[in-house]
C-alpha cells in the first residue's frame, strides 16, 4: 500500500496539557508526522483520532468530555432528509479544525489570565495538599463549578504530585465527594512524610554509629623453624690403655747382592 494511504506512526511524547510541553509544539509535531500520509488524513476524523491517541492526563480527560459534547452537535436525519448530506459533509470536513481550535483554547497561553484558565492549570507543585485545596476551592467557587462532579474531582487529582496522584487514581471509585477525595489525599501525604522521616532517622543513626577501628598493619611474622626431636646420646664406655703392636715380621728374605753371588762361584 502507498505510504500516503497508511496512518502515521504514533508520536513519541504524549501531551498532558502542562506547560512543559506547549500545545503549539505538540501540534507542529502532529503536522510533521501526518504530512507524508496526507491521503489517509484527508478524512479529518482520522487526524482527530491520531491526536486523541497522543493525549494523556488532563488533556485526555478534556478530550473525552469534548468528544461527548461534540456527538450531540452532529447533524441528525430529518424526515425529508433536506440538507442532511451537506450538513454531514461540513461536520466531517470541519472536525479536525474545530478540535484543534478548542484544544488550543483550552491549553494555550492566553493574553490575560482568567479564573477559568487559572483553575484548569492549577497544580499542587511544592504546596502542601491543604494549600492546593484552598486555592482550588477558591477558583472553583469563582467559576461556579461543582466541586463534587466526577470531571472536577478527576481534574483536581491530576493536579496532585505524582506519588499522591497515582494512589488517588487507583482508589477514585471509593470516594464520591470532593471532601472525601481531599481527606484521602491528605492522609496519603502524611503517610509519605512519615516514610521520609523514617529514612532520615535511619541515616542519622548510621552516621552516629562509630566505625570499627582500622587494624594497624604489622610486620610479617618470622616463619617458625621446626626441628625433629633428637634422641639422647648413649654414654661412652671407659677407655682402656692399649699397647703398640709389634712390627710385622718380614715374610720374604731379601735376595743377596749380585756381587756376592759371583764370588762364590
Amino acid at each position: 500500500m502507498d505510504p500516503v494511504e497508511q496512518p502515521a506512526p504514533p508520536l513519541a511524547q504524549l501531551f498532558s496539557g502542562d506547560f512543559s510541553f506547549p500545545v503549539d509544539e505538540f501540534l507542529v509535531l502532529v503536522e510533521t508526522n501526518t504530512l507524508p500520509h496526507k491521503c489517509y488524513y484527508a478524512h479529518t476524523p482520522h487526524k482527530t483520532a491520531y491526536v486523541a491517541n497522543a493525549l494523556t492526563g488532563r488533556a485526555r480527560l478534556w478530550y473525552v468530555r469534548w468528544a461527548g459534547e461534540r456527538e450531540h452537535k452532529a447533524p441528525v436525519y430529518n424526515e425529508k432528509g433536506q440538507s442532511f448530506q451537506s450538513a454531514w459533509k461540513t461536520y466531517k470536513d470541519k472536525h479536525y479544525e474545530t478540535f484543534r481550535r478548542d484544544l488550543v483554547a483550552q491549553f494555550g497561553i492566553p493574553e490575560f489570565i482568567t479564573p477559568p484558565f487559572a483553575l484548569r492549570h492549577l497544580t499542587q507543585n511544592r504546596l502542601p495538599v491543604q494549600q492546593y485545596v484552598d486555592r482550588w476551592t477558591e477558583l472553583a467557587n469563582a467559576c461556579l463549578e461543582n466541586l463534587d462532579s466526577e470531571y472536577n474531582r478527576y481534574w483536581f487529582i491530576y493536579g496532585l504530585r505524582k506519588e499522591i496522584r497515582d494512589h488517588m487514581l487507583e482508589v477514585f471509585p471509593f470516594f464520591r465527594t470532593f471532601a472525601k477525595i481531599v481527606d484521602e489525599a491528605k492522609a496519603m501525604e502524611k503517610h509519605l512524610q512519615s516514610k521520609v522521616v523514617e529514612r532520615v532517622i535511619e541515616r542519622v543513626i548510621v552516621q552516629q554509629v562509630p566505625a570499627p577501628p582500622t587494624p594497624i598493619a604489622s610486620a610479617p611474622a618470622t616463619p617458625e623453624v621446626t626441628t625433629s626431636p633428637v634422641a639422647p646420646l648413649a654414654p661412652c664406655a671407659p677407655s682402656t690403655p692399649t699397647t703398640p703392636a709389634p712390627p710385622a715380621a718380614e715374610t720374604l728374605a731379601s735376595p743377596p747382592p749380585t756381587d756376592e753371588i759371583a764370588v762364590a762361584q
